[in-house]
């Protein structure tokens, strides 16, 4: 048990460590698979740090210049959408989602219909509670 909590904390540690440099590395690829693979560790994250780090994560990759970086975090917001609150989703996500709706690249603008068709729902759930 202690030595899965000390792995944890570690893990936690090393990742909220090393993934802000490179999701704004100079190489758009590397800024990419950044966001695949903080989308892909959210399991193992804690939950405090899922909350702290993927939302910001993820609408900061939605600006990236790159399509497929904008892609990645709408595809990750979407797998880690349990991790997110109503009140996150419905202030951050939702605003930052529908911009790219419009966006030039046709990939997104899929993901971010499909995105955005999903987290409205969510929040409009947490309404009628």
């Amino acid at each position: 048990m202690a030595l899965r909590a000390l792995t944890t904390v570690t893990f936690n540690t090393g990742s909220t460590r090393s993934s802000p440099p490179l999701q704004v590395d100079e190489e758009p690829s590397i800024r990419a698979n950044t966001t695949v693979l903080l989308g892909n560790i959210a399991s193992l994250l804690g939950e405090t740090a899922c909350k702290r780090i993927l939302l910001n994560a993820f609408t900061r990759a939605l600006k990236d210049a790159f399509p497929p970086s904008r892609v990645a975090a709408l595809k990750a917001l979407m797998a880690t959408s349990h991790y997110h609150s109503p009140e996150d989703v419905a202030q951050r996500v939702v605003p930052s989602l529908s911009p790219m709706m419009l966006d030039g690249a046709d990939d997104v603008r899929k993901a971010a219909c499909k995105a955005r068709t999903g987290r409205l729902a969510r929040v409009g759930e947490a309404g009628k509670a």
